[in-house]
């Protein structure tokens, strides 16, 4: 018999993080390399956090975009909610708007 305990979060874990399976993960690329999201609803802010925490050097304070047809890009705001497809590609720099 499974035993329950085994279900609840460890001690020290985010329980907010959903731990799937590698096959249930879905794969979208940040600036060229792979970061593994563990849902299709993201926001920018999320992506970005999974990038930074899968060695993408970026920092939470860069601009992410989404590259669509024919490589035009749109800014994803840390709090705008998207449904991400695999392979789907992201650009991440720093703002550097000193205005």
């Amino acid at each position: 018999m499974a035993d329950h305990n085994d279900l609840a979060p460890k001690e020290g874990t985010a329980p907010e993080l959903k731990r799937q399976p590698d096959h249930m993960l879905i794969t979208v690329n940040v600036n060229e390399r792979p970061v593994k999201l563990d849902d299709r609803e993201q926001t920018g802010l999320r992506i970005k956090t999974a990038a930074i925490a899968q060695e993408v050097p970026i920092q939470l304070d860069f601009v992410l975009s989404i590259v669509r047809a024919h490589g035009k890009t749109s800014v994803v705001g840390d709090n705008d909610p998207l449904q991400v497809h695999p392979n789907e590609k992201f650009v991440a720099v720093a703002d550097d708007d000193n205005s």
